[in-house]
C-alpha cells in the first residue's frame, strides 16, 4: 500500500487564531460540547492545563487561562474544505478527526520521488484553501499508523517519508503514547517500564492480549509495523442502517435512549477493539401518526464508550417536544474514526486522579502476587549496614 496522512496540527486553535492572533502566545483552551476541554495552546500546557478538564480545575491551574467555546460552525466549513480539496485528485479519502485524513495513493504513487511531487502539489492546495495559518503536515508509508506517526513527527509544510525497509527503525524510538490505548492502559505501561513502541512490540503477544484484550492485540500490532488496514472511501461510503423499534410505542425518554444505546453498544465495542470509536451519526425517530424528527450529533474526538453516547443521545431528544410515543429510532449515516491518542477523560470513573504506586501494586497483586517491593529504613543507628534498611512488599 501507498498511504499519504495529512494533518493540520491543531486544528481548532489554528482556526482561532487565524481570528484572533494576539492569543498566539497567550494560555488558552477550547470548550467541546460537554463543557470540557477539548484544545489546547502550548503555553496552557506549560501551566499544568490538560485536556478533559472543566472550566474550574483548569482555571485552577492557569489564573491568566483564556477560555472559549470551539466554534463548531467554522470547524465544519473548513473541514468541508479540507476534504473537497483532498478529493479534487479523486483517489480514496478516508476522513479522521478534524484535520487528520488519509488519501490512497497506491495507484498513483508508491515510490518516495513520485509521492514527493504530489505532496507538494497537495500542501500547496491546502494552503491555498485554508491560508497559511492550517497548512498541513504530511506522512507517508505503506500502513495507516506509521503514515499517521510519520505526520505527527513533521513540522508544517514538511513531508516525512518512511520507507516499508525503515518501518521499525523509525517507529522504534517513538512514545507509546501514540497508541489511542485507554489511559488506564497507558498508565499501566508507564508503571510497567514501557515508554517506546520497541517495548511495547517486544512483549509476549499473549500477555498482551490477557493484559488489554483485543485493542492491545491491535495496538502490539501497529507498534510492530503490521497495520495492514486500507484506507476506506469516508467521502462517499455509507454504513448499513440500525433500526430500533420500541414495542410498544415509548413516551419515557430514559426508556427510549437507553434502548438506543443498548442497539448500539455491540458496535462500539467492536469499533474499540479496532481502536476506532463514532464520530457522527444520524438519528431518525419515528412518532405514532407519522411525524418524524432527525437528529445529527457529531463529536469532536471519535467516542467509544457508551456512558458518553448515553449523555449526547439523553441531551439531544431531551431538547425535543415529542408529538406521540417514539415507535422507532433509526440509526443512519455512522461514521467511524480512530480514537485519538489523547483521549478525554469526561466521566467519574475516567477522570480519578493518578494511582500511585501502592494503588497500581494492589491492582496487580491480585493476578501475580506480591512481586512488587520497595526498600525502608528501619533503624538509621544500627552498627551493620544490612539493619539498617528492610525490603517490604507493596
Amino acid at each position: 500500500m501507498s498511504i499519504l496522512c495529512c494533518r493540520v496540527p491543531d486544528f481548532a486553535l489554528a482556526l482561532t487564531y487565524r481570528e484572533r492572533a494576539d492569543w498566539c502566545d497567550q494560555p488558552l483552551a477550547l470548550l467541546g460540547l460537554e463543557e470540557r476541554i477539548c484544545a489546547l495552546s502550548p503555553a496552557a500546557r506549560r501551566n499544568g492545563v490538560r485536556l478533559g478538564m472543566t472550566p474550574r480545575q483548569a482555571q485552577m491551574r492557569c489564573a491568566d487561562l483564556q477560555m472559549q467555546p470551539v466554534d463548531l460552525n467554522e470547524c465544519r466549513e473548513a473541514q468541508a474544505a479540507l476534504l473537497s480539496t483532498l478529493g479534487r485528485w479523486e483517489l480514496p479519502v478516508e476522513e479522521q478527526s478534524w484535520g487528520l485524513a488519509y488519501i490512497d495513493l497506491h495507484t498513483v504513487a508508491r515510490r518516495q520521488e513520485d509521492v514527493q511531487g504530489l505532496a507538494t502539489d497537495l500542501g500547496r492546495q491546502v494552503r491555498a484553501a485554508l491560508g497559511q495559518a492550517l497548512q498541513p503536515a504530511l506522512g507517508w508509508d505503506s500502513s495507516k499508523f506509521t503514515a499517521r506517526a510519520a505526520a505527527a513527527q513533521s513540522l508544517p509544510g514538511r513531508l516525512r517519508l518512511v520507507s516499508k525497509a525503515n518501518e521499525g527503525k523509525f517507529l522504534a524510538p517513538l512514545s507509546v503514547r501514540l497508541l489511542p490505548l485507554p489511559p488506564d492502559a497507558l498508565q499501566r505501561l508507564h508503571w510497567l517500564g514501557i515508554r517506546t513502541l520497541a517495548q511495547f512490540a517486544a512483549l509476549p503477544p499473549a500477555a498482551v492480549y490477557q493484559q488489554f484484550g483485543a485493542a492491545g492485540r491491535t495496538a502490539q500490532r501497529w507498534a510492530q509495523g503490521k497495520d495492514d488496514r486500507p484506507v476506506r472511501n469516508t467521502l462517499q461510503a455509507c454504513a448499513a442502517p440500525i433500526a430500533v423499534e420500541l414495542d410498544p410505542p415509548c413516551t419515557q425518554l430514559a426508556w427510549a435512549v437507553d434502548a438506543v444505546v443498548k442497539a448500539l453498544t455491540p458496535h462500539l465495542r467492536k469499533y474499540a477493539d479496532r481502536l476506532e470509536g463514532l464520530r457522527s451519526l444520524r438519528l431518525a425517530l419515528n412518532f405514532a401518526g407519522g411525524e418524524t424528527h432527525s437528529l445529527a450529533l457529531d463529536w469532536i474526538e471519535p467516542v467509544s464508550q457508551p456512558a458518553r453516547l448515553r449523555s449526547r443521545i439523553l441531551a439531544q431528544m431531551g431538547g425535543l417536544v415529542w408529538p406521540a410515543p417514539l415507535v422507532q429510532a433509526l440509526v443512519t449515516q455512522q461514521q467511524t474514526a480512530e480514537l485519538p491518542t489523547e483521549q478525554l477523560s469526561l466521566f467519574a470513573a475516567e477522570s480519578a486522579p493518578a494511582a500511585s504506586v501502592e494503588e497500581m501494586a494492589a491492582r496487580l497483586r491480585g493476578r501475580y502476587g506480591a512481586i512488587f517491593y520497595r526498600g525502608m529504613l528501619t533503624d538509621s543507628t544500627h552498627a551493620a549496614d544490612e539493619r539498617r534498611f528492610a525490603v517490604a512488599a507493596l
